[in-house]
């Protein structure tokens, strides 16, 4: 439960992005659409506050909160898909080494 709580918040993280990131050039902000899209990320943000909440309740923060680092690689894939960044060398290592850092927080046994 504590991994796709936290992976909900990254997809409410990324959903908030996304929003942003296509409306910004599209929308004036003092426009009902524009004033519409700002209450909607409010909105999705506090579900998120609401979630982080709960999570820090019942998990440990230092177990929940490195899995946010999955946003990284999502919303660069987000921005090759949407042509606003290329491929390269560098950065799909960067994404491996984001990846393998997060499989290995998650399937390392804790030493006591």
């Amino acid at each position: 439960m504590r991994i796709l709580s936290v992976l909900f918040t990254v997809f409410l993280t990324l959903l908030t992005s996304i929003i942003l990131k296509q409306s910004s050039g599209e929308y004036e902000l003092f426009s009902l659409l524009g004033i519409s899209i700002i209450i909607l990320v409010f909105l999705i943000n506090l579900v998120k506050f609401v979630t982080w909440g709960w999570l820090n309740k019942h998990y440990d923060l230092s177990k929940t909160y490195p899995l946010t680092a999955i946003f990284f690689p999502l919303i660069f894939i987000y921005a090759v898909i949407i042509g606003d960044t290329s491929l390269t060398i560098q950065k799909i290592s960067g994404l491996i080494i984001i990846l393998a850092g997060l499989y290995l927080m998650e399937t390392a046994k804790e030493v006591k």
